[in-house]
């Protein structure tokens, strides 16, 4: 009996198969291998760099055409404005974006409306998405709907 014991729990133990499964967090929208969380409510800029990394990500960095049209499809079909994580905060005129540091060039892919940025008030240090995918800057306290992006998550499942 008590070989007969082990022999089912070696056989359910073998019969348990662990699968990785990419996967995003509830209510985020995955697109290639990346998540993101467009926000149902308004915040400053910089409130919505910290609640998206409470969430566990940043305010979205936009990388490509690609990643712009899938965002620019999403905010047309919901109408609102959206921050995004481009900012001159520490170097007027030199864009960076603020989750991983990295700064625009001249090869940097970029969506700015006609004559933008323009630095309007003086104050315009950080970017607001429009419905229609274009970019401009606005000062960080205007209260605005917000995009965070986190990397795909790998989860382990049992079956």
């Amino acid at each position: 009996m008590f070989s007969f014991t082990y022999l089912i729990i070696w056989f359910v133990a073998c019969s348990l198969v662990i699968y990785n499964v990419m996967s995003c967090p509830t209510t985020w929208i995955e697109y290639e291998d990346e998540c993101y969380h467009f926000s149902y409510d308004q915040k400053s800029w910089s409130d919505a760099v910290e609640m998206c990394l409470l969430l566990g990500g940043g305010l979205v960095e936009i990388d490509d055409e690609d990643e712009q049209t899938f965002l620019q499809k999403k905010t047309a079909d919901i109408g609102r404005m959206y921050w995004i994580g481009l900012n001159d905060i520490d170097n007027e005129g030199q864009w960076t974006w603020n989750y991983t540091d990295s700064a625009l060039n001249e090869t940097s892919y970029t969506n700015w409306r006609p004559k933008n940025p323009d630095n309007f008030t003086s104050l315009d240090d950080c970017t607001l998405m429009f419905p229609s995918g274009q970019w401009v800057d606005i000062v960080c306290t205007f209260v605005s709907y917000y995009i965070c992006e986190l990397d795909i998550i790998e989860v382990s499942v049992f079956g």
